[in-house]
């Protein structure tokens, strides 16, 4: 497994405060290469953060996916930000993650691995998106 990966969204969230104040120190005793690959210190840039919740992203364009977010987001809502693209293993660090919302996108396809690694993965909305291409195992990593 990953081994930037916390047993529980709460140590996650103690860790990324701990750590916020000295990102580039590593800490090998965590398994971490930084706290800012592990944690962003803010939300993403032109969108709203409640806990471990990113949503509310208006008017914010995104023609891929953010590389910068949080490994301790467990709800992530993208929708209508002008997605093209999602990368493959573009979820992977995510591991806590239950919702994602990448609705009113322009997503064309989605590479197989696009959602590997996604155990906690509970919802995930594609609605209103040009998806026209999608290779035959793109969702076996969430069954």
């Amino acid at each position: 497994g990953n081994t930037n990966q916390y047993a529980s969204e709460q140590a996650c969230l103690l860790a990324c405060e701990r750590y916020l104040d000295v990102p580039d120190v590593e800490y090998p005793e965590r398994g971490l290469q930084s706290s800012r690959t592990f944690c962003a210190p803010t939300c993403l840039e032109g969108c709203t953060c409640t806990g471990t919740s990113i949503h509310d992203c208006q008017g914010v364009n995104f023609a891929t996916l953010p590389s910068s977010i949080p490994a301790c987001v467990t709800n992530l809502s993208l929708s209508g930000v002008g997605l093209r693209e999602v990368p493959r293993f573009g979820f992977q660090s995510l591991s806590n993650i239950k919702t994602i919302d990448l609705s009113n996108n322009n997503i064309r396809t989605l590479p197989l691995g696009a959602f590997e690694g996604l155990r906690n993965l509970e919802t995930l909305n594609l609605a209103n998106n040009n998806l026209v291409i999608l290779p035959a195992r793109v969702f076996h990593a969430l069954v």
